[in-house]
């Protein structure tokens, strides 16, 4: 066993979803691995990437410098008792958040869908993926632990262990948001009061940007599907993580 990545203190609960265990030096991606051997109920974890993956088609900063690069896998299908989640992505990113408030870490938050910041630097993202007619799912978490480059996709970056009196290790990050998600997933009626926690979009001026066209919006929040809340010229309207993006209101747009 891999020991940086060693996985400790997993909730029963979360041990009973995530039975299967997998471990590598190097990998190509954790969500390539899970997507390609398609076993429910996996977490697949490595020291290295050699093409990590991000949203939107971008490359992952993937080095082994002790910085965490997981996946964890599931049947999932938005019927039943869940057709009320939000989408995955959503409770990935609060059980990051989550995980790093119980490890000791404060000025975190989430930047809609599922980018996590702290201090105004990407300090993690997530990539939800689906296969066999969209019920299983790989949800990748890529988080910057020991390192992380001045720029990362863009935008400035930043890593667990500045804020930590004590540093933590990859392996130790993984279990706390598996024991996150996990307590999220099973019981998802609060995610939507726990996610006004994390926010750090409610309420800013952002401009939305298509492949079409972009437009000045203020920021209102989620709905109880997860959609983004905007207000465009006095109407509120729901957008879905997949039409835009999303970047800072400046002087230069107005």
């Amino acid at each position: 066993m891999i020991q940086d990545l060693t996985i400790e203190g997993l909730s029963g609960n979360a041990s009973a979803l995530f039975p299967h265990y997998h471990a590598f030096d190097s990998i190509d991606s954790t969500n390539a691995w899970l997507l390609n051997h398609k076993i429910p109920g996996s977490i697949c974890i490595a020291k290295e990437q050699t093409v990590g993956k991000g949203t939107k088609g971008r490359q992952w900063y993937s080095e082994a410098s002790g910085n965490l690069y997981f996946s964890f896998s599931l049947i999932h299908q938005f019927k039943g008792n869940n057709k009320n989640l939000p989408p995955l992505s959503l409770l990935a990113g609060l059980a990051c958040c989550e995980a790093l408030e119980w490890l000791g870490m404060q000025g975190q938050g989430i930047k809609w869908p599922n980018d996590i910041y702290c201090n105004n630097k990407k300090l993690a993202g997530v990539l939800v993926e689906a296969s066999y007619r969209n019920s299983y799912w790989v949800i990748g978490v890529g988080m910057n632990v020991q390192t992380a480059p001045a720029i990362l996709n863009g935008q400035e970056a930043t890593y667990i262990n500045e804020y930590l009196d004590v540093p933590v290790t990859a392996g130790q990050i993984a279990s706390a948001i598996l024991n996150s998600f996990t307590t999220l997933y099973s019981d998802p009626e609060n995610w939507f009061d726990k996610w006004a926690k994390w926010d750090i979009l409610k309420g800013q001026d952002i401009l939305l940007v298509t492949s079409k066209h972009q437009t000045n919006a203020k920021i209102q929040g989620l709905n109880s599907q997860g959609e983004l809340m905007v207000e465009i010229e006095g109407e509120l309207k729901a957008i879905s993580s997949g039409e835009v993006s999303i970047r800072e209101f400046t002087q230069k747009d107005a």
